[in-house]
């Protein structure tokens, strides 16, 4: 009975089994390597390390890699060793800095205080208001900001609306 269930290979059938055996285990050997989890480093950041404070409004990188971070106080620029420090009134128009984000062009878009819009350029710290022509009813004062997929700055107005800003606008 036993001979039956035993199967008797020729040299180039045995070849063959042997490819399909290696092809089989270096396809799982290759399975194991991509499935592995990632290493990721994390590190704390805190006014220890020159932070000025602890509660952040936001965070974004620059395309040269500098992450900017803000507080309601202070834009802050960390890379990788310092914090350097934008302060309203300064720099930047004086007022409570509400958003920040980064558009694809590299630029820091920010809403400071209750009038203030525009952008500071990462590369030499130049801050460009940009003047908004909201509708009468919006009452003036934003209070969010979104940056879409097609790159277009969007100004929030609590349950009004949004305007949108471009580069052609």
């Amino acid at each position: 009975l036993f001979h039956r269930f035993f199967v008797i290979f020729d040299e180039p059938q045995i070849k063959l089994l042997r490819q399909l055996l290696l092809h089989i285990l270096l396809l799982i050997k290759l399975t194991g390597l991509y499935s592995q989890q990632p290493n990721y480093l994390f590190e704390h950041l805190g006014v220890k390390e020159g932070l000025y404070e602890e509660t952040l409004g936001a965070v974004q990188q620059d395309a040269k890699g500098f992450i900017w971070v803000n507080t309601s106080t202070v834009l802050q620029r960390y890379d990788g060793h310092r914090f350097i420090s934008f302060f309203p009134g300064r720099r930047l128009p004086e007022g409570t800095i509400r958003a920040m984000k980064m558009d694809q062009k590299n630029r820091i878009w920010l809403l400071i205080g209750d009038a203030h819009f525009g952008y500071l350029n990462p590369d030499d710290f130049s801050y460009h208001p940009v003047k908004v022509d909201a509708p009468e009813l919006y009452g003036g004062i934003p209070t969010g900001m979104y940056i879409n997929r097609k790159d277009e700055v969007m100004l929030v107005y609590d349950k009004l609306g949004y305007i949108t800003y471009t580069d052609a606008s």
